[in-house]
């Protein structure tokens, strides 16, 4: 197989005219949200909520729901962030409110509410629903319906989510189809696609299978780096065959290695 390389992703890290990638197979991409900066449009919103409420890794019990939201939309970097009006950053309840009203539209909207609730089937399982909502030692659903939720009345500055915490907002949610987790992909990424982990930084990567018909070869094209906390690591998920775990040694052109940016090695 051929790894090529798409041309908004970085070749910094390639420093010769033929270099070898060795990459795992991890899993596949079944579902995907809209682009990060639709949501604060309804029925984005809405689609985004039920992928997150389909997540199976990290459960429930290990990790509440919105938490691994909250740390995927984030690509795990919400201690780091900085602005001029916050040059230490954010505490925690800064960044939950922030949060909470980035999902005001269903949390406070009957008609957002209603959406979600049948998307997912909520009256199946009441208990599960509810606690869908939790995060740290609240639970936002009830905040909403107590009237202490993101609008309620408070003299304190709004700080925007997509704005502040999402550094790409051209970016998607995917879900994997083995795992069942959640993924910050590049904008291009689609169902059918794939996860691989390159061998040497341990690092995410979403690559597309190219046939080559005439040749009965395959194409592995990289489409750009991807971040997830929720695959269980050291085991494969089940109903994969074992080969496809096995590492696999991508040749990268000297082409490639002339494109801007960098594919972690």
């Amino acid at each position: 197989m051929n790894l090529s390389l798409d041309k908004t992703t970085p070749a910094s890290n390639l420093l010769s005219e033929q270099v070898q990638l060795g990459g795992t197979y991890v899993d596949t991409v079944v579902e995907i949200s809209e682009e990060l900066f639709h949501m604060k449009e309804l029925l984005p919103l809405v689609k985004l909520l039920t992928l997150v409420y389909k997540m199976r890794s990290p459960n429930a019990d290990e990790e509440h729901h919105m938490n691994t939201l909250l740390r995927t939309l984030s690509g795990d970097n919400l201690n780091k962030i900085t602005t001029d009006r916050h040059p230490e950053g954010f505490t925690r309840d800064e960044i939950i409110k922030s949060f909470s009203r980035f999902l005001s539209p269903v949390l406070n909207g009957l008609t957002g509410l209603g959406d979600f609730e049948q998307a997912v089937g909520a009256g199946e399982d009441p208990d599960s629903f509810r606690q869908f909502w939790a995060l740290d030692d609240r639970n936002l659903l009830s905040d909403a319906a107590s009237g202490r939720g993101p609008l309620a009345a408070s003299t304190e500055p709004i700080i925007p989510f997509l704005e502040t915490f999402i550094k790409d907002r051209s970016r998607r949610i995917a879900l994997t189809q083995d795992h069942g987790a959640l993924v910050l992909v590049p904008n291009q990424t689609r169902p059918g696609d794939e996860i691989w982990m390159m061998s040497r930084a341990s690092s995410l990567v979403v690559v597309r299978r190219l046939d080559q018909p005439e040749d009965s070869t395959t194409d592995l094209s990289v489409l750009g780096d991807a971040y997830s906390h929720g695959f269980v690591k050291g085991k494969p998920p089940r109903g994969c065959k074992r080969q496809a775990y096995d590492d696999l040694e991508f040749l990268t052109s000297s082409v490639a290695v002339g494109l801007a940016g960098g594919v972690p090695r």
